[in-house]
């Protein structure tokens, strides 16, 4: 390479700030033999041949963020130029084979170094104050859809086709960084996500920079079980289960005030009982009164003073931002456009969606600073356009091998937080900001 192809290349990824800035992050947070270390440990009885973990999750990366539009087509472009290591087929197949626990641990344990690339003081997780000391954790399944139904037998029986359904996951979603903590999952997808609670709660018990959690959850997992689960390891806010009854403690008074919509809530103490044994559990219900039906919500922060009703209402409105993540992961990231047909196969798929994700929400941190505006307000859907256009760019004008030898590496998160900052800091546009949300109780 002269210095004229040089200066060439350098000057076409200068003004793609926002693909300079994606590229380098997957650079360092998808380390190849940290990948390949991963997949080691939970690889079960799979193996590493020809074609290692890590080029796995390059090529399913290529095919969902880049200038190919499927990975048949990433495959058939890599073959051409003698850069593949083995046959689309065998692709296929270790996709179709994938460990689910690689697939969990890849999104676990890359989230983790995404978390470090966060600056803090961009961070605007709508927290009350009286909460901000908790990492706030939101938990809800995801049913993988649109299967595509390939084989002959599925597309004549039309009562199994209109059944056929991908696996499902328990995720965790933080609302201080904004980002998909990680999952556990199951290839049935009609398996109940509600029964692998003790599997999340353990996976987040030794994250690093994970302060005393506080769960916020809907009525699935409003249980007297659940609720003892989420009390051994951090705090809850939950919306009461139907078939879980609340027995009143006659001797705390009853707390009558209005929400900020002017409706009236009731601050309760007493328990939660189990039918059938009588186990009970002490939480506090603040109901509202609304048109439909009462919302009722109970918590394990039974100090009112220090945890306020209203406060406690305001944290469980923003339950709904991981259906937001889960919307955007499916149809923004494309999880609808499946690339395997097995469980394995789309889970691992979806691993990569979310943590396509996470990196975006870290880019969001920085032009959302540059721009002076609240992370909340950039749209995903509109960043990850340009993104897409500009890594589209880029691998049309810069051979790749040049490419990846332009993309920067930093051994310190410290570092890259410095380049992040700098690199995004006056690539800001207005056509960023989404529509305003109204508020949801």
């Amino acid at each position: 390479m002269d210095a004229s192809e040089t200066s060439f290349e350098q000057s076409v990824l200068t003004r793609l700030p926002l693909a300079d800035a994606v590229m380098t992050i997957a650079r360092h947070v998808l380390e190849p033999t940290v990948l390949n270390e991963l997949y080691e440990e939970n690889r079960g009885a799979s193996y590493q041949k020809s074609l290692s973990f890590a080029e796995m999750v390059e090529l399913i990366r290529h095919a969902l963020i880049g200038p190919k539009k499927s990975l048949r087509a990433h495959l058939d472009a890599a073959a051409e130029a003698q850069t593949l290591s083995a046959t689309p087929r065998a692709v296929y197949d270790k996709l179709s084979r994938m460990p689910i626990a690689a697939s969990q641990a890849l999104l676990c344990q890359c989230t983790d170094r995404l978390r470090r690339l966060v600056p803090t003081e961009t961070v605007s997780p709508n927290i009350p104050a009286s909460m901000a000391h908790f990492s706030v954790v939101l938990l809800d399944g995801k049913l993988i859809k649109h299967v595509p139904r390939r084989l002959r037998p599925l597309r004549l029986d039309r009562v199994n086709a209109s059944t056929l359904l991908g696996g499902r996951a328990l995720a965790a979603y933080e609302l201080n960084s904004g980002m998909v903590l990680g999952f556990h999952s199951h290839p049935d997808g009609e398996a109940n996500d509600v029964k692998f609670v003790p599997e999340v709660l353990s996976m987040l018990e030794c994250r690093e920079g994970l302060r005393r959690p506080l769960y916020v959850c809907d009525s699935a997992f409003g249980t007297v079980m659940q609720a003892q689960r989420m009390a051994e390891r951090g705090d809850f806010i939950m919306r009461l289960h139907g078939g879980t009854s609340f027995i009143r403690d006659e001797s705390v008074p009853v707390l009558v005030g209005e929400d900020r919509f002017g409706r009236e809530t009731r601050d309760e103490s007493g328990w939660v009982v189990r039918l059938g044994d009588g186990v009970r559990m002490p939480v506090r219900r603040i109901s509202v009164e609304r048109d439909l039906e009462p919302l009722k919500v109970i918590t394990s922060l039974m100090d009112r003073e220090r945890y306020p009703a209203n406060d406690i209402l305001e944290l469980y409105l923003h339950r709904w931002q991981i259906e937001t993540m889960f919307q955007e992961v499916t149809e923004v990231f494309d999880l609808r456009r499946l690339i395997g047909t097995t469980p394995k196969a789309m889970l691992f798929q979806m691993a990569l969606c979310m943590l396509i994700y996470n990196v975006i929400r870290v880019v969001k941190h920085y032009v959302a600073d540059a721009g002076k505006q609240k992370v909340e307000d950039v749209s995903s859907e509109k960043l990850f356009g340009d993104v897409n256009e500009e890594m589209t760019a880029a691998y049309k004008l810069i051979p790749e091998p040049e490419l990846y030898e332009l993309i920067r590496e930093f051994d310190s998160p410290i570092d890259l937080v410095e380049w992040l900052r700098a690199r995004l800091a006056t690539c800001w546009k207005k056509i960023w900001l989404k529509a305003s949300n109204r508020s949801r109780l």
